[in-house]
């Protein structure tokens, strides 16, 4: 393995923070070698103020060392740093910026909403078996909706849809009242029409990423008792993802931290962006989401190491090699030869 293929992405979004360190192991693959998580939750400074308290970049800037520390033991070369919606909107976003370069040594990107939606479509769509439809990326303070056709990524628009930002400004009560949820739909369906987005036509599809979402398919997961542990690709029916938003919306916060598949830390904001992904999808007449456990983050890494994002069947080749190669016993004559006599049994 050569150094320059590691390469560590931390993503500094509006609810939390993450790093992710990732390998080319392979001209086509792409794994992930280690990673963290810290809860940072700027959405709520710069929605009640205006700008990111000191406290809060305290909080930061302590997720960054630790970050900083992991990349380096994990043998990443690269850091690559982006922030997204919060960051965006802070008065003092880019000032903290120019901090972080000078006492942590990151220097970190604020990205705009377009090119948010493009990372995450590029990280979001590899490997998964879909050719068209509309794509969505829920964070904590916005939302990424990005049209495909063939693949191929067209018009996207990033909203102010995220799931903190949402709760915090419409779900004032614990549990919400009805009154409450149906404001914050009506209020996701205003933002949804005005941006232009249209409903489905026949063979589309409804992909989803983030957070969020993926919390409310591992507690589809764990209900279903799927045998199968990944997310990605993972199918939820709009059937049921009602079920879990009406379930999650009777409950006080105290008790969704219960539910199983659901993080502690997003028993808070979970109901806001449930009902937000629910009512995208009913917006558009989908009668399910497939789950993309990828995004950001995975696009940036494919960008910075050069890694095709290829086709779904490009994709899971890749993978196969990449895990093979893992096993010194492995000859792809043999394995060809026991393909063959398989075949024909």
């Amino acid at each position: 393995m050569k150094p320059a293929n590691v390469v560590a992405v931390m993503d500094v979004g509006s609810n939390s923070g993450r790093v992710v360190v990732f390998e080319r192991d392979t001209p086509a693959h792409l794994r992930a070698l280690a990673g963290s998580r810290a809860s940072l939750r700027l959405i709520a400074d710069v929605d009640r103020r205006g700008e990111l308290s000191e406290s809060t970049m305290g909080r930061v800037m302590e997720a960054l060392r630790d970050f900083k520390a992991l990349a380096g033991g994990a043998g990443a070369t690269r850091i690559a740093a982006v922030a997204t919606a919060a960051m965006r909107d802070a008065s003092n976003g880019r000032l903290f910026a120019v901090r972080l370069r000078r006492e942590l040594g990151i220097s970190i990107e604020i990205i705009s909403g377009a090119e948010e939606a493009r990372y995450g479509f590029t990280g979001a769509m590899r490997g998964l078996d879909v050719s068209s439809g509309l794509l969505f990326d829920v964070g904590g303070g916005s939302m990424q909706v990005t049209r495909f056709d063939r693949r191929q990524r067209g018009r996207g628009v990033s909203l102010p849809l995220g799931a903190l930002r949402l709760s915090e400004q419409f779900l004032e009560s614990d549990p919400p009242t009805r009154p409450q949820l149906r404001r914050l739909r009506e209020h996701v369906r205003a933002q949804l029409a005005d941006a232009g987005v249209k409903r489905f036509a026949r063979g589309d599809c409804l992909v989803g990423t983030g957070g969020t979402l993926r919390n409310l398919a591992k507690i589809d997961h764990a209900a279903q008792e799927y045998p199968i542990g990944t997310l990605h690709g993972y199918d939820l029916p709009l059937d049921r993802l009602r079920e879990t938003v009406e379930l999650l919306a009777s409950l006080k916060e105290k008790r969704r931290d219960n539910l199983q598949g659901l993080s502690a830390e997003r028993a808070d904001s979970i109901v806001g962006g449930a009902v937000a992904i629910q009512t995208v999808a009913e917006f558009i007449g989908a009668a399910s989401i497939t789950v993309s456990s990828q995004g950001v983050r995975e696009g940036l890494a494919l960008q910075l190491l050069g890694v095709p994002a290829g086709s779904p069947e490009a994709v899971r080749t890749a993978s196969l090699s990449s895990l093979v190669a893992r096993f010194a016993g492995w000859r792809r004559e043999t394995a060809t030869r026991r393909e063959g006599l398989a075949s024909v049994l």
